[in-house]
């Protein structure tokens, strides 16, 4: 006879520990972000939170299948990494651009 004992404690576990992080994520967010644009940041927070949950299973998944894990990994974080890098640049780009026509 099969004991599930262990798997139910350790689903519980990993249930407790996602609610307390997705809480302490989102509270974080919400105190950090402007009050003119807290709904906002949220929304963004909230809709980009989930889909990279769901779409790091397909990718890493995939490619994982193809290769090994640890290169689907290295190349799922490559590839976060450059983007993030180039959203960073364009941010900035705007920025200055905002405050130098601000500033003329």
């Amino acid at each position: 006879m099969r004991s599930y004992r262990w798997p139910w404690r350790c689903l519980f576990l990993a249930g407790f520990f996602e609610l307390s992080f997705s809480s302490m994520t989102q509270t974080i967010v919400q105190l950090g972000a402007p009050p003119l644009i807290r709904g906002r940041v949220l929304g963004l927070f909230n809709m980009s939170s989930g889909g990279l949950r769901a779409f790091s299973g397909i990718t890493v998944g995939l490619l994982g299948s193809l290769t090994t894990v640890h290169t689907s990994l290295a190349l799922a974080a490559g590839a976060f990494v450059s983007s993030h890098s180039a959203c960073s640049r364009d941010f900035q780009a705007r920025r200055i651009r905002h405050d130098s026509a601000m500033a003329s």
